[in-house]
């Protein structure tokens, strides 16, 4: 299988390019702060203690009990996610529009569902995590999208910035460096557009550099709200399972070599 999705076979013996560090990392045991780092529940206070609590979002309800979900309580949009899985949300625009019952339902499947051994992407340190159900503020800038910027960051420093366009839609992909020089390769996805650097982009960079200090590669996520404000969005420390093709292949290897494994 990830022959036909890399284009070649792991070598994770000896672990060189950044997919395979990505597989390496999942099949042994992950450094103490993975568990934390995965979790979108503990992580607030990882944050916090990095000096950086003006970052997070709004939190309006949290638990274990989906039945207790206040929904004539909350504000007319907001967003639902669990703390122990990845791509687990609901986005809700007008909860005069929502199936409360669903939405129980679906909280509780993923309340006794086990991220870490679902499907191919067996990622261990998500099953150390206690499930909660988090509900947030739903962000959306002037533009009525939200810009996202993912940082690639190896032992505090931040080389290599994601921005993703129209992910819901026809998701592409741009890629800079630190210093925001475009890199003439896809990942993923097709190559997006050309954006200016971000106006919040110095703090976004040295947040990025705090938060991943502690890790010899985390993947930094961050929202830029309103071209004024900087918010947190997670910690990610397997980029796409490891499963994403890069083009041309080389930056596989330039995405790796930063990071150092041991």
């Amino acid at each position: 299988m990830m022959f036909g999705l890399l284009g070649y076979w792991p070598n994770l013996k000896n672990p060189g390019t950044f997919n395979e560090k990505t597989a390496y990392l999942k099949l042994y045991p992950p450094q103490p702060l993975a568990s934390i780092a995965a979790d979108k529940w503990r992580v607030r206070d990882y944050v916090s203690q990095k000096g950086l609590s003006e970052i997070l979002n709004q939190v309006y309800w949290y638990g274990n009990n989906p039945q207790a979900i206040p929904f004539d309580e909350l504000p007319a949009q907001f967003v639902i996610k669990a703390n122990h899985g990845s791509g687990w949300n609901i986005f809700v625009a007008d909860k005069n529009n929502i199936d409360r019952d669903a939405i129980i339902a679906k909280c509780n499947y993923w309340l006794n569902t086990k991220y870490g051994k679902k499907g191919r992407w067996y990622e261990s340190f998500y099953d150390n995590i206690e499930p909660l159900i988090i509900i947030e503020k739903f962000l959306e800038d002037k533009s009525g999208d939200l810009s996202d910027y993912k940082f690639f960051c190896y032992d505090g420093k931040p080389k290599f910035v994601q921005v993703s366009f129209d992910r819901y839609t026809n998701h592409t992909r741009t890629y800079f460096d630190e210093e925001w020089n475009v890199i003439p390769m896809s990942l993923g996805n097709p190559r997006g557009k050309i954006i200016p650097k971000p106006i919040c982009y110095d703090r976004m960079l040295q947040a990025a550099k705090r938060l991943s200090s502690d890790f010899n590669f985390v993947r930094v996520d961050l929202y830029e709200f309103n071209q004024a404000q900087v918010i947190f969005s997670e910690l990610t420390l397997t980029h796409g399972g490891g499963f994403e093709r890069f083009y041309p292949k080389e930056w596989d290897y330039k995405f790796g070599e930063y990071w150092k494994i041991g």
